[in-house]
């Protein structure tokens, strides 16, 4: 597991068990979790929390790359870059993926913001993530 993005409401729930396994980075609302060696600490064969697994995990293989917020709005940026074998069957539909996604925004930043999903895609992709990126830390910097 590398890198998955949870709230921390989630975190509580499934991991705070597994501290000492996992790397962990605080992102304000959120944590960005990373086991320090083998799979996910909850993978015993499989899933052992799979009803109650985080929304990152059901979103799976997409893969949140990018959570920004300002005082209105929370932006969140996602791909399916993985290599995963079993991806295309996987791979949620757009609507769908889109509901998870406004819900894990809603569960960490309450209901008070709009929630804007980009759905990265190749190079144009990644060129708007980075513009993205950028105008939000010029924006920062004004105020």
């Amino acid at each position: 597991m590398q890198g998955l993005m949870v709230t921390k409401t989630e975190f509580e729930r499934a991991f705070s068990r597994h501290r000492d396994a996992l790397d962990i980075t605080s992102h304000g609302k959120l944590m960005r979790l990373t086991a320090k060696a083998g799979p996910c600490p909850n993978w015993q064969g499989a899933c052992a929390i799979y009803e109650d697994r985080p929304m990152e995990c059901r979103l799976f293989p997409f893969t949140i790359s990018v959570v920004a917020t300002t005082p209105r709005r929370v932006h969140i940026t996602a791909h399916n870059r993985v290599n995963c074998p079993q991806k295309d069957h996987l791979l949620p539909d757009e609507t769908t993926a889109r509901g998870l996604f406004e819900a894990f925004a809603r569960e960490a930043f309450g209901s008070d913001r709009s929630v804007h999903i980009v759905f990265e895609r190749g190079l144009a992709g990644k060129v708007r993530v980075f513009l993205l990126k950028l105008g939000l830390r010029l924006r920062l910097l004004q105020n």
